[in-house]
């Protein structure tokens, strides 16, 4: 009777649907879609995802949601678990990609009942497929997002996944076809009735050890790179208290604190430290002395040598949205957070005791 019972109520998997094959718009290929826009874009880095196609015998690609700088975004169906999910296509197997496959897995050992543990994206399943130039790890994830300024938000209101399958079939986004691949314009998700929960997510530059451990790798998204990543200071955790004073701010004030571009509107280095300088003030001489990269911007005394002028700003006058004590306790708070010295920074204990926060 209970095997009975459990194929009366087991449904069925779905089949697969016939995405069209026509009546789309075929961009030119001379103009860069996609993930073809990154600079060390190739064929055969990224996997070449077609709508329609269905991996493992199970998720059916519905709709292109994206691209990063190491994957592209599908939403798809799970044709067994009747539900939508997430699909990540990595690039070519790179020490990016392992790592953030080894955070996923370190992460699904954890047994934990804190109340922060359900804003940490999930991981469903991982597997492998082999593409024109090499081995290719897939992650298919619970949540898909929507990604306002840098905060990865999840998607609660599935009527807008619907929709962006409907679209596929009725009307199907723009495509580049070449003899070996195609590249899918992500025509982009609807707005949601309401938005969900916050997600962490994308672990690629995750690292793992114990307090006092120490790196000197590059990390962490350009505009919110702390001054040891970008002078090859040796790092470790106070450098996300950093990330967390940058990220607040483009919360709060919709715009980011430091913009790093120079005149020609390109990522600098160069200008990234200026504004440092204009919003902190010169940093001391024993930092300095911690890096060697420090002299290309300034001289033996501290002085500022920089091709570029310091910019005429301050963290007062950039800060927009406050006014009065409000305004004095916020920018007391991020201050906690921005500072040249590592050690100086305070930890995240001491910031949730922040008179700002409890106000």
């Amino acid at each position: 009777m209970l095997r009975l019972a459990r194929q009366l109520f087991t449904r069925r998997a779905s089949s697969p649907r016939n995405f069209p094959s026509s009546g789309f718009k075929i961009i030119d290929g001379a103009e860069k879609l996609e993930e073809e826009n990154w600079d060390w874009y190739e064929p055969g880095i990224f996997y070449p995802v077609r709508i329609g196609e269905v991996f493992q015998s199970r998720y059916q690609v519905v709709g292109k949601l994206g691209y990063g700088s190491r994957s592209t975004a599908w939403l798809c169906r799970d044709l067994i678990g009747h539900k939508y999910i997430a699909l990540k296509v990595c690039e070519r197997e790179t020490t990016t990609i392992l790592r953030e496959l080894a955070a996923y897995n370190h992460l699904s050992t954890i047994t934990t009942t804190k109340a922060g543990a359900h804003l940490v994206r999930k991981l469903l399943d991982t597997f492998k497929i082999i593409g024109s130039n090499g081995v290719h790890h897939c992650f298919t994830v619970r949540d898909v997002l929507l990604q306002p300024l840098n905060i990865h938000l999840s998607v609660e209101d599935e009527s807008i996944l619907k929709h962006l399958e409907e679209r596929e079939m009725n009307n199907p986004s723009p495509r580049k076809i070449y003899s070996d691949r195609v590249i899918h314009d992500a025509p982009g998700l609807g707005v949601p009735k309401s938005f969900g929960r916050p997600v962490l997510c994308d672990f690629g530059e995750a690292r793992f050890g114990a307090t006092n451990a120490m790196y000197t790798d590059d990390i962490q998204p350009y505009v919110y790179r702390a001054p040891e990543v970008i002078l090859d200071i040796p790092w470790t955790y106070s450098a996300d208290i950093w990330n967390v004073g940058v990220m607040i701010w483009d919360m709060l004030e919709n715009k980011h604190l430091f913009e790093a571009r120079d005149e020609n509107n390109s990522n600098s280095t160069l200008y990234h430290i200026a504004e440092m300088v204009a919003i902190l003030g010169p940093p001391s001489l024993d930092y300095l002395r911690r890096s060697e990269t420090s002299s290309k911007y300034f001289d033996s005394t501290g002085n500022w040598i920089g091709a570029a002028k310091i910019p005429n700003i301050s963290l007062e006058n950039s800060e927009e949205n406050l006014e009065g004590e409000n305004k004095v306790l916020f920018l007391n708070f991020i201050r906690k957070m921005l500072k040249w010295v590592p050690e100086e920074r305070y930890s995240a204990e001491q910031l949730l005791e922040d008179p700002w926060l409890k106000s």
